[in-house]
């Protein structure tokens, strides 16, 4: 058995985000293994652009909101299943947004908007 803490989770700016200036997204990784699991902190009104990852995906919303790009508003305790290679992309409601997201593996990113 593995067990990660949330409240003791080591948060951090990721490297994949291209503008060292951009302080409104977080991250911290929960378990790496058979299954990789990490949670993300969003400031208010912080955009994910549209975006696929390789590797089947499962979201929970733990706080705050977000708008899909389809125009649905995700809260706590919304699950959101993503398939490999599906494109989406939400903004971060006006109190932010904090979720975590497990996949099989680590996965890797295509930017499409």
């Amino acid at each position: 058995m593995a067990l990660s803490r949330y409240r003791d989770a080591e948060w951090f700016q990721p490297a994949e985000n291209p503008d060292p200036d951009d302080t409104g997204l977080e991250k911290a990784w929960l378990h790496r293994g058979s299954f990789f699991a990490h949670a993300i902190r969003l400031a208010p009104g912080y955009v994910i652009p549209p975006h696929s990852h390789d590797k089947d995906e499962l979201m929970v919303v733990l706080a705050g909101s977000a708008t899909l790009d389809s125009g649905v508003v995700v809260e706590p305790p919304d699950t959101l299943l993503l398939s490999a290679n599906v494109e989406y992309g939400f903004t971060a409601g006006p109190e932010g947004m904090e979720f975590m997201v497990v996949r099989t593996g680590q996965a890797g990113l295509t930017i499409t908007g």
